[in-house]
């Protein structure tokens, strides 16, 4: 009888002792989910404050190119000043900038702050950038549908001409070439032993050559479409990029310099080394050889430099060109 007391009280007690264990981990669980709610709440409050940071520090630079653009003072570097004094704070991030770069928007908390109210995006690699035509800005004050001339983005003032555009056909982010006898005035490489030409374009195939640059003397550098709408680089060494890449949105980035030359194809690197041009420096024919076999699609931009891009440079305009154009991947 006592045997079966002692179980009994034994039993009450351990039940006793489960249920404060119980209890105290439940009160343990409770404080561990209000102290991480309070560091959830906590980080919320850092980000919307960020958030707000930002968005307040954006509206300051749309208030000064808003007094600018009244002014008349054009200046195309706000956008840049913006983005540095942001990262100068850290109240972005690397990857955050990027964002804004191509997108136009970053998403900080809960808030999704808009740029789209700059005008005059320009983060491209602006070293040794001598010419600069791009079809979402053709002016220096945005988008003319009516311009007759091409303004050069890269402040070197190298306007160019439309040549026999009878009916002039900008889309929101491109000019059309008819393919008949369009093209644009010719531009001049000077004291350079280096050049990168980057453009985003289609081109429509039909059986014809179509030139897209190349230098006039002897066609060399240069880049061309062959009947078979092939993509054919430089005539010494000619690398032809075989598969047919008509009416799609691409990028090509050929860089040229006494030791080597290469084709980049939406970023990738197309061709090994073949071979270097010591003499770069001359007359370059845009869309048209001698008022020949003129380009035929659409340009959405054109850059050309005085220097060979890096890997990294012709990637982070790639990734601006792709988000801008709409450029789908190979």
């Amino acid at each position: 009888m006592k045997l079966m007391e002692q179980r009994g009280v034994t039993l009450i007690a351990l039940v006793i002792t489960i249920i404060v264990l119980l209890i105290l981990a439940g009160i343990a669980i409770s404080l561990i989910i209000v102290r991480n709610s309070i560091l959830i709440q906590s980080k919320n409050a850092k980000e919307e404050y960020r958030a707000g940071s930002v968005e307040e520090l954006k509206n300051l630079y749309i208030n000064e190119q808003t007094i600018n653009k009244e002014l008349g003072e054009k200046r195309r570097d706000i956008f840049k000043d913006l983005l540095n004094e942001l990262e100068n704070k850290k109240l972005i991030t690397e990857e955050e900038k990027q964002t804004i770069i191509v997108k136009k928007k970053v998403t900080i908390g809960s808030k999704t702050i808009d740029f789209s109210e700059f005008k005059n995006i320009n983060c491209y690699e602006e070293d040794k950038l001598i010419l600069f035509l791009d079809g979402q800005e053709n002016t220096k004050s945005g988008h003319d549908e009516k311009t007759r001339i091409w303004e050069d983005l890269s402040k070197n003032g190298n306007n160019k001409k439309l040549i026999n555009f009878e009916n002039i056909q900008w889309t929101d982010n491109s000019l059309i070439f008819d393919g008949i006898d369009d093209y644009i005035e010719d531009f001049y490489i000077s004291e350079s032993n280096q050049m990168t030409f980057q453009i985003v374009l289609k081109y429509e195939q039909d059986g014809k050559y179509r030139n897209v640059y190349d230098k006039y003397t002897d066609r060399n550098p240069m880049l061309w479409i062959d009947p078979k709408a092939y993509v054919e680089f430089n005539k010494t060494y000619m690398y032809t990029i075989k598969e047919d890449y008509s009416n799609r949105i691409m990028q090509f980035t050929t860089t040229v310099d006494a030791d080597g030359s290469y084709i980049f194809l939406n970023n990738r690197k197309i061709n090994q080394n073949y071979g270097g041009i010591s003499d770069i420096n001359g007359r370059y024919q845009l869309f048209n050889r001698q008022g020949r076999e003129t380009f035929k699609g659409e340009v959405y931009c054109l850059r050309i430099y005085n220097k060979v891009l890096t890997n990294e440079e012709i990637k982070n305009s790639y990734q601006i060109d792709k988000y801008r154009f709409n450029i789908k991947d190979e």
